[in-house]
């Protein structure tokens, strides 16, 4: 059995610094050197047999068809992948869940939205009083407790009542956008469109850090986008029970301008406070809290009141 032995590059040192050392004395020192450093390094290294070298080599030389392979103990390592393989199924069913439901939402498509907004009565009290009643639900909804009787009282919105001349056989009105006709209290009262009661309201928010913001012109739509989507109440002028709206028989005057007007009878004002796929719905003053109406006729009696909304909202 042959063996290799490493001899330590300080046997070249060695030599160098032995030069002078006449051949004798100078081999007499290697001689003693190396045997030191072979008993050294046979303690602490093991012995490497040529024929076990020429097995491996013959081994590496082999196809990879022909080739040993080595026993591996069982592990959990399968399981373990098979763990990662269905992690990772999971998340991408999660990832295609949440576009979908982005997606979704894009289209309104089972999405339903409704904010929780004070409920109060019309009924008894202030029978033609509803913008008043639904500007009250909208300032309590926010924390401000004002009845709509108050709003008139304390001069916050304008008031004046119907002015009728028997000789000319006329009847003389202010503007429903400056002012509110009739009496709340009563039946044969009429009401204000949305910038009388936005200009109402901005007055009782004078020192308050809220704004009364006219609406007028903007789709159902897209004041759901961009309010009720966010929490914010709007206030809109369609019709009693979503009928169709008539003129009043009678041309009235306004007395500011002098030109022509007539009221639309079943007028109403609501409260606007959630919407899904096929309904808008209102804290209506006439009837209860969170009421359905169908979209295309709230569409349709949104229109005919000329698109009036407005809101109030914080700084």
């Amino acid at each position: 059995m042959k063996k290799f032995l490493f001899v330590s590059g300080a046997a070249v040192i060695l030599s160098n610094l032995c030069s002078c050392v006449d051949n004798i004395a100078y081999e007499s020192a290697v001689d003693v050197f190396m045997e030191e450093q072979n008993e050294s390094y046979e303690a602490t290294t093991s012995e490497f047999d040529i024929d076990d070298i020429s097995d491996i080599i013959s081994e590496l030389s082999l196809p990879e068809s022909e080739k040993s392979t080595p026993d591996i103990p069982e592990t959990n390592l399968t399981v373990e992948t098979a763990s990662v393989t269905v992690n990772s199924t999971s998340t991408s069913v999660a990832n295609e869940s949440e576009t979908t439901a982005v997606e979704s939402d894009s289209e309104n498509t089972g999405k339903s939205v409704c904010i929780d907004v004070p409920y109060i009565s019309q009924k008894g009290e202030y029978p033609t009083g509803c913008e008043l009643v639904s500007a009250s639900m909208l300032l309590k909804f926010y924390g401000f407790e004002i009845s709509a009787g108050e709003l008139i009282e304390k001069g916050y919105v304008k008031h004046t009542e119907l002015e009728y001349d028997d000789k000319e056989d006329r009847i003389y009105c202010a503007d429903p956008n400056e002012s509110f006709i009739g009496n709340p209290r009563d039946e044969s009262g009429y009401g204000c469109y949305s910038n009388a009661l936005r200009n109402g309201l901005e007055k009782y928010l004078e020192n308050e850090y809220f704004d009364a913001v006219n609406l007028s012109g903007i789709s159902l739509e897209d004041l759901c986008m961009e309010y009720i989507d966010f929490g914010e109440p709007v206030l809109i002028w369609a019709s009693i029970n979503m009928v169709q709206t008539k003129e009043n028989e009678k041309v009235w005057i306004i007395k500011e301008t002098g030109e022509e007007f007539r009221w639309l009878a079943n007028e109403h004002c609501l409260v606007l406070v959630g919407y899904d796929d096929e309904y808008y719905y209102f804290n209506d003053p006439l009837k209860d809290a969170a009421v359905p109406y169908e979209k295309e006729v709230v569409e349709l009696r949104y229109k005919e009141l000329g698109l009036q909304a407005m809101t109030i909202r914080p700084w």
